[in-house]
């Protein structure tokens, strides 16, 4: 270390001349080995990026604009002109890496905190508040399947009916595995796989926000406060 820092100019020099692909290739085998030692450290650093931007984006209430819901893991940055789509195509992806990019630049008002149910029912209907209810007629498919795995109630056990949020929980997480051994993508290709299949066991109906606020916390081990 002494060697680098009194000779940093030819260190400077070195990386410099390196193939690029080598570079990469060297920093992925050193992520690599040191993973198990670094991986936790990752997970507290974008957790607390997370709650950073979650806290300046809700006025320090820690809750969406548009419900109750304070779950972290059921929060989410949205972007108040519904342009989303358009500015991950050349910006930062993920809440984690948006809540980075919004700190550098200074918190931009150009984001507001929505929970994952009033986040989709924002995309819908971009000009209405998607804290009120506005139900449409649903998919004869989707209605079918969520009234068999909600045992009739069509609700969340949080209480959400908003069919357009209702969605189907596999309580194991292994949702992913099961759709590509299915070979679909999810929606109503796994709703007609599971009608086909007589509607089998192991399934139950889930808002976005405690499917996504579940499965999360089931990974992360534990939940933030």
């Amino acid at each position: 270390m002494a060697w680098r820092v009194s000779n940093a100019s030819k260190c400077a020099g070195y990386e410099k001349d390196r193939d690029p692909e080598s570079r990469k290739a060297q920093h992925r085998k050193s992520h690599h080995k040191r993973r198990e030692k670094i991986l936790p450290y990752q997970k507290k650093k974008c957790l607390e990026r997370k709650m950073e931007a979650i806290r300046v984006y809700s006025d320090g209430s820690m809750k969406c604009a548009f419900c109750p819901e304070s779950r972290l893991y059921a929060l989410g940055l949205d972007h108040v002109n519904g342009d989303g789509a358009t500015q991950r195509k050349d910006g930062p992806r993920g809440c984690v890496a948006t809540s980075l990019w919004a700190k550098k630049n200074g918190w931009p008002k150009v984001f507001r905190v929505l929970c994952h149910n009033c986040n989709w029912l924002a995309s819908l209907l971009p000009r209405a508040s998607p804290g009120l209810s506005c139900y449409k007629s649903a998919d004869k498919l989707k209605e079918q399947t969520i009234c068999h795995y909600s045992e009739g109630s069509m609700a969340c056990p949080c209480g959400i009916s908003d069919i357009r949020v209702l969605t189907i929980d596999h309580p194991d997480a292994d949702g992913a595995a099961h759709r590509r051994a299915l070979g679909v993508v999810g929606g109503s290709q796994l709703y007609r796989r599971l009608r086909q299949a007589g509607f089998p066991p192991g399934y139950r109906i889930l808002c976005f926000s405690c499917n996504l606020a579940t499965y999360l916390e089931q990974k992360a081990g534990s939940v933030p406060h």
